[in-house]
């Protein structure tokens, strides 16, 4: 039996690649196709690059706090990026090579324990530093990844590192909000980068009841009473940022520019990046509606599936492709709202959704054991289908 096996990630617990990878070992007798899922998060540079038979390289680069941390970057031949990916990335005439960056591998909130985690001293030097990495490799641009974010620093801390000043930098190498009220002006010269896109579906606007600090603050350890606050000093960077760069005012309402604590506003204003929806490229980048034509069977899941999740990206996505190919779909997760059976099946929809985690499981022991709850799923609910 062929077998698409497409995991996003289980957060805190499995890759998506450790997910795809159990079932394939799990169950032998299978002929299963891996394509583990990114929107643009965790695992974005390593899957993309591996599809494309790139190169990936690891730098020692700055962490969220200021620690250092080992982080991947992907080179890929442009003409061996799908045609349908490389159409929406739009890729200038002369690009022959294209560097893949993920800004989790520097400024995830994975790579801080819990009790870290606070993006009032979290920043992006590192992923800056990844960008200036990538322009020395010569290629024709560049593709960022948005997701897994531990900051929100506006992508201040990014800049500085390809070169942007304040007067603050003699004092102080690397900026976090905790220092933005000693802010008073910018100044200096950025790099010259090659061309930036942006994978991201995150949509929200930089500030206010839908931007970055009320939507993503709270889960990277903002406290409820500290949005505003956050809010109001990150107008005023913005606006010295808008002012700097000559960049619009349209930039605070422009969808996206509130993804990864504002990094995609601080490209935009900086650079012009251009943002393309994350999901739809991986999609295209894995060609997964050839490879679920191909299969008898789509197994798919993550590490909570709610409604939350029925938008359209990811595992979700998945399961759209799959029904409009009249594929039957396993959906595993460790955490699955209720009712969301009798959402596929008022649909006529061939969707089961499998929760993994034995009822009473304190969250912890979950994560800690997810790779081993996925194991016994999959070993009891594949058996409907062999």
């Amino acid at each position: 039996m062929n077998v698409l096996v497409a995991f996003d990630k289980f957060k805190f617990s499995m890759s998506a690649k450790q997910a795809c990878e159990i079932v394939s070992a799990s169950q032998p007798q299978l002929n299963c196709t891996l394509r583990p899922l990114t929107d643009g998060g965790e695992g974005f540079c390593e899957i993309l690059t591996m599809v494309c038979n790139g190169e990936i390289k690891t730098i020692k680069v700055s962490g969220p706090t200021g620690k250092s941390v080992l982080a991947k970057i992907g080179v890929v031949k442009a003409h061996l990026i799908p045609e349908n990916a490389s159409n929406l990335l739009q890729l200038p005439t002369d690009c022959n090579s294209v560097a893949i960056v993920e800004m989790a591998q520097a400024s995830g909130i994975e790579l801080l324990d819990p009790s870290e985690r606070n993006p009032w001293k979290a920043n992006t030097y590192g992923t800056g530093e990844l960008l200036k990495y990538a322009s020395s490799l010569n290629v024709g641009a560049i593709l960022l990844g948005l997701g897994g974010s531990a900051t929100s620093d506006l992508g201040l801390g990014a800049l500085q590192a390809l070169g942007l000043k304040t007067n603050l930098t003699d004092q102080k190498i690397s900026i976090s909000p905790e220092d933005w009220q000693k802010i008073s002006f910018l100044n200096g010269q950025i790099q010259a980068l090659p061309p930036i896109r942006i994978a991201c579906d995150v949509d929200n606007p930089l500030l206010g009841m839908h931007g970055a600090a009320a939507i993503f603050g709270p889960q990277k350890g903002l406290l409820q009473e500290d949005i505003k606050k956050l809010d109001e000093l990150a107008k005023n960077i913005c606006n010295q940022m808008i002012h700097h760069f000559s960049a619009s005012q349209k930039l605070y309402d422009y969808p996206g520019c509130g993804a990864a604590g504002g990094l995609g506003f601080g490209l935009k204003a900086a650079y012009g990046a251009e943002f393309i929806p994350g999901f739809s490229l991986v999609q295209n980048w894995l060609d997964l509606e050839a490879k679920i034509k191909d299969s008898d069977l789509v197994i798919t899941g993550e590490g909570g599936f709610d409604h939350s999740s029925l938008n359209g990206k990811g595992p979700y996505a998945l399961i759209q492709l799959a029904h409009k190919h009249n594929k039957p779909t396993l959906v595993f997760a460790g955490y699955l709202e209720e009712g969301l059976e009798d959402y596929f099946l008022d649909r006529n929809m061939k969707v089961k959704p499998i929760a993994i985690t034995p009822s009473g499981t304190a969250l912890e022991q979950a994560l800690e054991k997810g790779p081993e709850f996925l194991a016994k799923a999959i070993k009891v609910h594949i058996r409907w289908f062999c």
